[in-house]
């Protein structure tokens, strides 16, 4: 049973009180396991891209682009099937928030890592000579710029604006859960 308290109010108090079922243990479990398994395999593919990436330019775009993978599926994976077996939300009300922001960065960044692996693909095709005399840095700062730093400035402007709802993981369905559904 989770540590944090939950008064009655709580429209998921009774399943928080009651034992895990066959049903939680196998959401739970699934999430933890196929996602640890993917990113094992993630892993070994980012120390192939980060390896090669310095003769092949296309690699260090799909190395970033891996690693953002990797965050999903800690994330929406590892760290919700976790959620589930243990009961628990994880964070109390006052770190939803940074939750939701940190989830939120993660998941824009996974996108905006799409358009930019298929940017590099267009560029090695139309301009290679200048594609591959690319530097790593000039890669990895189109991928830091495009990617990450818009994905957080992104969420940086929204998440504390008056209009935004702020939605968490909450185990008791296995979903997102909008903290003011009435606002959405």
């Amino acid at each position: 049973s989770s540590s944090m308290s939950f008064s009655s109010s709580d429209p998921f108090f009774l399943w928080y009180l009651s034992p895990l079922s066959g049903r939680d243990i196998l959401a739970g479990s699934l999430l933890v396991v196929i996602s640890s398994i993917f990113m094992i395999f993630d892993a070994i593919v980012i120390v192939v891209l980060w390896k090669s990436s310095k003769e092949i330019v296309g690699f260090r775009y799909l190395f970033s682009s891996q690693v953002a993978n990797i965050l999903c599926m800690l994330q929406y994976g590892v760290i919700n099937g976790i959620a589930i077996l243990s009961r628990s939300r994880l964070v109390t009300g006052e770190g939803r928030e940074w939750l939701q922001l940190h989830t939120d960065f993660v998941w824009f960044a996974f996108c905006f890592h799409l358009p930019i692996v298929a940017w590099s693909r267009l560029h090695a095709i139309s301009s290679p000579h200048s594609f591959r005399k690319q530097s790593q840095f000039m890669s990895y700062a189109i991928c830091g710029v495009c990617a990450w730093l818009l994905s957080l400035a992104i969420c940086l402007a929204t998440h504390w604006q008056s209009f935004y709802v702020l939605f968490y993981y909450e185990p008791a369905i296995y979903g997102i859960f909008a903290e003011d559904s009435v606002k959405y």
